[in-house]
């Protein structure tokens, strides 16, 4: 089957529906469904405009600021060295306890494992940026670049309070973007997370 028999076997809000997503197919598959919705006669989803566009930061306005997704990189990576091997440490004389108590063991694994999740997402995020226009948004990783205006963005905050042997130690603001394309990339940096609030809500 070919691309324009597949295409022509959809119905108008399948059509419409890949129309406002036409940004993440190939190039053959773009002009498929254009030509598509031109023999349909189908209203043209400003998408088309914007998808030839994305691929140029220039419409997006003026560049405002390049901004690092990273906690280490925010916060301090001095700070970040220190704390993180004594909390490990404190993780570690836990389990090494376990046999007295199992909510050491407990409290223990859940310690080294956050660390552990720690190191390997600050790691993963150490090239991850997000470039901000006066009009919209570019998320940079390696091997992945996606762009989108402020209106098509939508953003959530969620609020976690952080325990260590059951007390309260600090309270997590997790940000998360989603793109028109459905892909999410979160924050816990809140200076990040409230520009991006801003500039969404206005």
């Amino acid at each position: 089957m070919t691309f324009e028999e597949f295409w022509q076997q959809k119905n108008d809000r399948e059509l419409e529906l890949a129309a406002t997503q036409i940004a993440e197919y190939t190039e053959e598959a773009q002009q498929v469904i254009r030509a598509e919705i031109k023999k349909r006669a189908l209203p043209e989803p400003l998408a088309f405009t914007r998808a030839a566009l994305q691929t140029d930061s220039c419409s997006m306005g003026n560049f405002l600021e390049k901004l690092r997704l990273d906690g280490p990189a925010t916060d301090g990576w001095g700070r970040w060295i220190i704390s993180m091997p004594l909390v490990l440490i404190l993780g570690l004389l836990l389990l090494a306890s376990s046999a007295q108590s199992p909510r050491n063991m407990i409290v223990g694994a859940a310690i080294v494992c956050g660390v552990v999740w720690t190191i390997f997402k600050a790691i993963d995020e150490k090239n991850c940026y997000l470039l901000m226009y006066e009009k919209g948004v570019v998320y940079e990783r390696p091997n992945q670049k996606q762009s989108a205006y402020y209106d098509e963005l939508r953003i959530s905050k969620a609020v976690t309070r952080v325990h260590m042997a059951f007390i309260p130690i600090r309270t997590v603001h997790q940000y998360t973007l989603q793109f028109p394309s459905g892909d999410r990339v979160s924050t816990t940096q809140e200076m990040i997370g409230e520009k991006l609030e801003r500039m969404i809500t206005q």
